[in-house]
């Protein structure tokens, strides 16, 4: 079920995300396998174009801005302490509204939908931060080539499949913001984010 050459995102957030090789951390994968009918996360305020399955399942461009959709979710998800299977799992077993408005009933805040975003995005970058600080390079990063079908698979299911893994990373890191060879965060971002404190020391 996780095997990339079956659900090919899952390639993308094996190899880029900070804690690498662990399907929890979300993925345009949920969607690839089923997991969702629809891309819509009202409390981003995104509801996206509808999008064939099949078609988008084995298509290795284009994906780079759902990747963060749906990684920056799942960060919420996992931060708040939500079951993954519940808020991304199969038939989707509680409305993808409801983390937020949890937030919000536990905390009395009134949190909009960028606020929500932001809080996503932040965490994503906050962890790849300490992978620059600590001098892991996205090279450092890399896939074994059973796992994307490099040499692809003579017979079965997952015959002559091969995920193009370093495509779907590039595009992600290019949603990011964030440097292909050094993994860095661009300053405009982390300013952005109201991360000033990681651009003094990421970018003296």
């Amino acid at each position: 079920m996780h095997d990339p050459r079956s659900t090919p995102s899952f390639a993308t957030v094996y190899q880029s995300d900070a804690t690498p090789g662990r399907h929890m951390q979300g993925s345009c994968a949920h969607f690839e396998m089923g997991a969702l009918e629809n891309f819509e996360f009202p409390h981003f305020a995104v509801k996206i174009p509808h999008v064939e399955r099949p078609a988008f399942k084995h298509t290795y461009t284009g994906k780079g801005k759902w990747e963060v959709l749906f990684r920056n979710h799942s960060h919420l998800g996992n931060t708040a302490g939500a079951c993954l299977i519940a808020d991304l799992g199969p038939g989707m077993v509680t409305p993808v509204d409801t983390i937020p408005e949890a937030l919000s009933v536990i905390t009395g805040w009134h949190i909009t939908p960028e606020e929500m975003r932001r809080t996503g995005d932040r965490i994503a970058t906050i962890r790849q931060a300490v992978n620059v600080r600590e001098g892991l390079l996205p090279k450092d990063f890399t896939m074994p080539g059973r796992t994307v079908g490099s040499p692809p698979l003579k017979e079965g299911p997952l015959a002559n499949v091969t995920v193009d893994v370093n495509t779907m990373v590039s595009e992600y890191y290019d949603a990011m913001d964030w440097d292909k060879e050094t993994g860095k965060p661009s300053k405009k971002k982390l300013l952005e984010l109201g991360l000033d404190d990681i651009a003094k020391e990421l970018w003296p």
